[in-house]
């Protein structure tokens, strides 16, 4: 049968650790050999030795009268001289039966009360996991011929990247800015969250799809704002040049990260069959992972307020606009893909006739408890940004002639990826003296300019595709552990007030509470502040590849091989985002307001007929291109500029330079 994702993730690691003792242990070795079935007769049998043992001690118990019993830690605890014997005898001889057990009174030198030892574990460790990944790849190739075309400076097609990227910033927003800003008003950032994602609903641009969900309605998959089955498949999207070539799929071939003319590109003497100039192809591409389990316990006691927010945010922004020669009809895609589940950890209830007339079992309440406490805050902050900036203006002139040939100006490659897996531990009762604050945010942005330019001179006989690009976001967020919150009870909440007081354990009526049936040991865990748990991934992707290529054939051979083809499209912008928090069903007593929202947001948009300049154009001649346009025409090649674009949704820049990268 299937294992769960604990399971499967516990059991990945036990074999790793068995794998890593049996190395040690050379166990290949022992395993590897082999007996001699005709031993040499010359050894004689070795001789054998008799050794004598005796343990003539053993426990008589202890002048205080202490019963055995079993401490549930995964080591002996530290106690006093007085009843460590009594301890080490439970670890020697562990209780079978889970019978009452009596403790002496001796709180007046070793007990806070006659049920509570003076035990404390090692409280768990806040971690904070602040990571920034930043690419800028500037590829402006230069390629003049007979020097007949006047190129555009990739400067202005610059501008009109930093225009599209100034419509994406109107249509999306940025969760979270600096996270320990927001540990002080978290609620106020989800009701800001909720009221943000509405204004933009209702002021997005003509012609973009907007999507916005919220509660109950953002759970399962959701794909351009509408309910799916299934989250798509990268693979089967993905542009025809970036395709992978099944044709090297084979043990012998060499490896190729994109496929198509990829290959050929590298082995210049032994280009595919035809010819082939290839300006697009640009893939860039965020990936993150992050699995965690936190601090966390089947029963939360919150003095303060719970905040509890689950957000993703996903923008697509596509300029198409070609001119020029007559393109092949391939369109593009913006594709918004969001799955948000919340699942029990409690394996589904099977029903037994038989057990309806079974004796209930006497229940059993824990007579001994410790609690660990925590001054401050205990926070588990996983905090992710990833920024793609790549500007591929390739300028052109180029004459086919022979019989085969490649010529490559773009299939520029830039990634980031973070992988993040994360154990906390559990308690069986959790008092949080300030707020409990739980978030995981996903924000993803896609900024796509293609605006490209082709001049084909004479009769062109082959295919021009100018289009075929991919503006890809998928956010998944899997939450296995359903917190339902309920009023404080005052004997909790008289606890709460105890240990900020200074006492060092809870009352009997706390740890023999309904809600702790059946555990005869009770781990309790203690903060003073607050308990935070806060996963933000925050993904950008921008692109520029506006193209300007004039093509020419001349004396070509009669009998060509292959296709003749010019890409200048097939761009791919892949944000792929995970949160896998596993956790455990809780119920959390709250003293002061619970918060507890969903939200999704997605919006398209593709435009293909607008003038990315906003300027006039002349006539095309056949192997000339000119734009009426002041200082955009270049009469000799000009300085490429670098322009790092930024989604700007915050205060707070994607950009932790601001923008110093010139």
């Amino acid at each position: 049968m299937a294992l769960d994702k604990i399971t499967e993730m516990v059991s990945h690691f036990i074999g790793i650790f068995e794998t890593a003792e049996d190395g040690a242990r050379m166990r290949e070795l022992a395993e590897g050999f082999r007996h001699e079935t005709n031993p040499d007769t010359e050894f004689e049998a070795m001789s054998s030795i008799n050794y004598l043992l005796r343990a003539p001690y053993f426990h008589d118990g202890t002048q205080d009268g202490l019963s055995d019993f079993q401490f549930y830690a995964d080591a002996p605890p530290f106690v006093p001289d007085v009843v460590s014997s009594a301890i080490v005898n439970a670890w020697l001889h562990p209780i079978t039966s889970f019978e009452k057990l009596s403790l002496p009174n001796l709180k007046e030198s070793f007990f806070i009360n006659e049920q509570s030892l003076l035990l404390t574990g090692i409280p768990p460790g806040s971690t904070a996991v602040i990571g920034h990944q930043f690419n800028v790849l500037v590829d402006h190739d230069l390629m003049v011929g007979a020097g007949t075309m006047d190129f555009i400076s990739p400067a202005a097609f610059d501008a009109a990247l930093t225009t599209l990227v100034q419509t994406a910033s109107g249509m999306s927003t940025s969760l979270i800015g600096n996270p320990f800003v927001v540990i002080s008003e978290p609620q106020s950032l989800g009701e800001a969250l909720s009221n943000e994602f509405a204004v933009l609903s209702a002021t997005a641009p003509d012609g973009a799809e907007v999507t916005f969900l919220s509660g109950d309605g953002a759970f399962g998959i959701t794909i351009n704002g509408i309910s799916g089955d299934a989250m798509p498949a990268l693979d089967t999207l993905m542009p025809a040049y970036l395709q992978p070539d099944l044709a090297e799929d084979t043990p012998d071939a060499a490896p190729s990260g994109i496929g198509g003319n990829a290959t050929a590109a590298a082995e210049v003497f032994d280009v595919e069959d035809g010819h082939a100039v290839v300006s697009g192809g640009n893939f860039a591409i965020n990936e993150t992972i992050v699995a965690f389990s936190a601090v966390d316990a089947p029963v939360i006691a919150v003095m303060g307020d719970a905040i509890s927010t689950i957000g993703i945010c996903q923008v697509n922004t596509i300029h198409n606009a070609d001119i020029g020669a007559d393109f092949a009809l391939n369109t593009d895609a913006a594709i918004n893909a969001a799955s948000i589940a919340l699942t029990s950890s409690q394996p589904p209830a099977e029903e037994d006739p038989a057990s309806e007339d079974a004796q209930p079992a006497t229940e059993i309440f824990p007579e001994a408890w410790a609690v660990t406490q925590i001054d401050g805050d205990l926070m588990t902050l996983n905090w992710v940004h990833q920024y793609n900036f790549l500007s591929d203006h390739d300028r052109a002139e180029v004459t086919l002639t022979g019989e085969d040939s490649f010529i490559g100006f773009g299939d520029n490659t830039v990634l980031n990826q973070t992988t993040l897996l994360e154990f906390g531990v559990s308690y069986d009762l959790i008092i949080v003296g300030g707020q409990m604050i739980d978030m995981a945010l996903i924000s993803q942005t896609n900024v796509l300019l293609d605006d490209d330019i082709i001049v084909a001179g004479g009769s062109w006989p082959g295919i021009i595709s100018g289009g075929d690009n991919l503006a890809f976001n998928a956010a998944m967020i899997d939450t296995i552990g359903i917190d339902t919150h309920t009023g404080m009870h005052s004997d909790f909440d008289q606890a709460g007030r105890d240990l900020e007081a200074g006492s060092g354990t809870i009352s009997a009526d706390v740890a023999q509470s309904d809600y702790f049936a059946g555990i005869p040991f009770l781990n309790v865990l203690y903060i003073s502040g607050d308990l935070i748990t806060i996963t933000s991934i925050e993904q950008t992707n921008i692109v520029g590849d506006a193209d300007q290529v004039g093509v020419a054939f001349a004396e070509l051979e009669q009998a060509v091989d292959g296709p003749l083809e010019v890409t200048t499209g097939s761009n791919a912008v892949v944000n792929i985002a995970s949160i896998m928090e596993y956790g455990m069903d809780s119920t959390i007593m709250v003293g002061g307001e619970v918060y507890d929202d969903v939200l999704l947001y997605q919006a398209e948009l593709i435009e293909t007929d607008a003038d990315p300049l906003g300027v006039a154009q002349t006539p095309l001649a056949n192997e000339a291109v000119a734009f009426l346009a002041e200082d955009m025409v270049e009469g000799e090649p000009v300085t490429d500029s670098v322009f790092a674009g930024q989604i700007e949704t915050s205060t707070s820049s994607v950009d932790v330079m601001g923008g110093v990268v010139t």
